[in-house]
């Protein structure tokens, strides 16, 4: 995983780098805005036209040595020195008395000394760093208004300018729009909230070589999730397993109307490695289940013929998921509240299930602890009440699951999955084709599948994701998100799944 930091540890992080490599600032300036270059290299090899837009400080600083490099490397590079302020920081103003001279540099005091933006094909974004710490206003905000209109690539240095990293900015003001951010080291916390899509683009964090063991030692809530955190907790096949080693887990979905969630259920549980799945849904589901998914056991409804009404006896199963389809007529509540009466172990719960539990703010605190909750934003709106933003939405994530004790995520571009010691990890898997009806139903099935097989609820909800996320990327890649469905993700898990367990077995 790559560990989430705020910018004063980021700024502790260089600082203990500086004095314990040692290097000086200059320097380690000068090695990330390499690193900064090798990326730009293979991006662009063919030397397009570039216009570095540089502030008064650090991030400044950086653009003026990558100005350097780049010209070294026999791109057609300008500067545009933002003087938004009089005084440059002091590895701002090393490097620009050291390479003043060298190519062309643009003063710019008012908007209109800027050079016309049409001549460029690239720009490149030094403005302003992750230690902005108020609204970007005059003749900055002017200059970021023009680089956003000009039509042209930006690629943002560390971070796009104007953008916070750690909180939401009080007010609006213009913020960089890249293509691109090459961020240095670890991850920023904006870079992973949706709203701040269009001020991220494409996010790569290149290794500029801070100290390891002190980036380790800081605390962080926050972290970004990665394949190799995930086959770190895998459990591999053995031999002599059987389908009795990999868990019977129920699934209660459906309801006249809905068969489809519970059939995309089933079908991706049992597509997850799953040794026994037993449904249990309305009478009138039966039948196109049992046709569906013939691997099913179907366990219907004693009494309702459309409605979930009572759950049978759970005792047996290695886990519960409930919800697909459910619907939230007065019977299925009712049933609910049943459900968790008889049954205290952690269960998985989606969709109609988790809107009772909103209807019912009993059923809330009676929620088993270890539980996996796994609500779209409304969902979880429902739940834990409105958000200002989507930094406070997190706070509420955080406080819902330390308060039940739960494993809570919101799905989503970068789905982030709450833990009951109040972390945060961010899913890197996904694109918006999956942003399609079912697509929550065939995540329910494979979280309950490997709670079934042994995982712990973290576990069993952070490999979910990502493997969720990596057959919809495979679908996308062969078909394209437009027409992307559920039954395209479940199709794919196999081909996901064996890119997890490549190398393990």
């Amino acid at each position: 995983m790559t560990k989430i930091l705020t910018a004063e540890q980021i700024r502790a992080c260089d600082q203990y780098t500086i004095e314990h490599e040692p290097i000086s600032s200059e320097d380690l300036m000068y090695r990330a805005s390499g690193q900064f270059c090798n990326w730009f290299r293979n991006h662009a090899p063919n030397r397009p036209k570039i216009l570095v837009l540089c502030g008064m400080g650090n991030n400044g600083g950086d653009g003026l040595v990558i100005a350097h490099l780049l010209h070294q490397k026999g791109y057609p590079v300008e500067v545009a020195i933002i003087r938004f302020t009089e005084k440059g920081s002091k590895d701002f103003n090393h490097y620009y008395y050291q390479y003043q001279g060298n190519f062309p540099f643009h003063e710019v005091q008012k908007k209109e000394e800027l050079p016309d933006l049409k001549k460029y094909q690239v720009l490149i974004d030094g403005i302003f760093g992750s230690g902005l710490n108020r609204p970007v206003e005059g003749l900055a905000a002017s200059i970021i208004d023009a680089a956003n209109h000009s039509g042209k690539e930006i690629i943002a240095i560390d971070i796009a300018s104007g953008l916070f990293s750690e909180h939401k900015a009080k007010g609006q003001h213009p913020i960089i729009q890249p293509k691109h951010t090459v961020s240095f080291q670890v991850g920023k916390l904006a870079f992973y909230l949706p709203e701040n899509h269009i001020h991220v683009g494409q996010l790569h964090i290149v290794d500029i070589g801070l100290d390891k063991a002190f980036i380790a030692e800081q605390e962080s809530d926050y972290a970004a999730g990665s394949l190799k955190k995930i086959r770190e907790i895998l459990i591999p096949r053995q031999k002599y397993d059987h389908k009795g080693s990999f868990g019977h887990a129920l699934l209660i979905a459906g309801s006249y109307g809905k068969a489809g969630a519970c059939i995309l259920a089933a079908k991706a549980a049992l597509r997850s490695g799953l040794g026994l799945l037993t449904v249990h849904c309305p009478q009138k589901c039966v039948e196109v289940l049992q046709t569906s998914v013939p691997e099913a056991m179907v366990l219907p409804d004693e009494m309702g013929t459309k409605f979930f009404t009572k759950p049978h006896q759970t005792d047996q199963y290695d886990a519960l998921g409930a919800g697909p389809g459910l619907s939230t007529e007065t019977a299925a509540k009712e049933a609910m509240n049943i459900l968790f009466a008889q049954h205290p172990s952690p269960m998985v719960l989606d969709a109609d299930a988790l809107n009772i539990i909103s209807q019912s703010p009993h059923l809330l605190a009676a929620i088993p602890s270890g539980s996996i909750l796994t609500p779209h934003p409304k969902e979880f709106e429902r739940l834990a009440g409105k958000s200002e933003n989507q930094f406070e939405r997190l706070q509420n994530l955080q406080a819902l699951a330390v308060e039940h004790q739960v494993v809570c995520l919101i799905k989503g571009a970068n789905t982030a999955i709450g833990f009951p010691d109040g972390k945060i990890i961010f899913n890197p898997t996904g694109n918006p084709g999956m942003a399609t009806a079912g697509s929550g139903d065939v995540l329910t099935g494979i979280i309950t599948a490997l709670f079934a097989q042994g995982y712990a609820s973290s576990e069993a909800a952070m490999i979910g994701v990502f493997v969720h996320g990596l057959a919809g990327d495979l679908a996308a890649k062969e078909i394209g998100q437009t027409s992307l469905i559920a039954s395209d993700i479940i199709e794919k898990l196999p081909q996901a799944f064996q890119r997890l367990y490549q190398d393990l077995w």
